[in-house]
């Protein structure tokens, strides 16, 4: 077991601390004013809780590839880890939890954003 979990209650500052950070950025999604969702969408690998890069695209409404050039082209503003890519096996274990059918099309493993990442992306993006 690679200690990968799905939040739960005991992360809710986390939550309140992502939520205010979209909330103060594009927070509206493209059907509707409704305030992003992130319910879900935080979860922990390596001991740390993350947000994954498809998601905070689809939060920001860029694609992935977009919102990851973004992120390379502003790669000094990152310290090495504030985010990471996931291994092959994280990867699978996250969609065997979440069985989310819609992540069966990824060509590459996703990047993990930490909470410091988070806040670094929504500063400029």
């Amino acid at each position: 077991m690679l200690g990968i979990k799905l939040p739960n209650p005991e992360f809710n500052k986390f939550k309140e601390w992502a939520e205010e950070t979209i909330q103060s950025h594009y927070v509206t999604l493209p059907i509707g004013n409704e305030k992003a969702d992130i319910n879900g969408k935080i979860y922990i690998v390596r001991g740390q809780q993350v947000m994954l890069d498809f998601e905070l695209a689809e939060i920001y409404e860029y694609t992935t590839a977009s919102f990851n050039r973004q992120v390379k082209n502003n790669i000094e503003r990152f310290d090495d880890d504030f985010r990471f890519l996931l291994t092959k096996e994280e990867f699978d274990n996250l969609i065997c939890k979440n069985y989310t059918s819609s992540w069966g099309g990824i060509r590459k493993l996703p990047y993990a954003f930490t909470e410091q990442g988070i806040l670094y992306v929504s500063g400029w993006i």
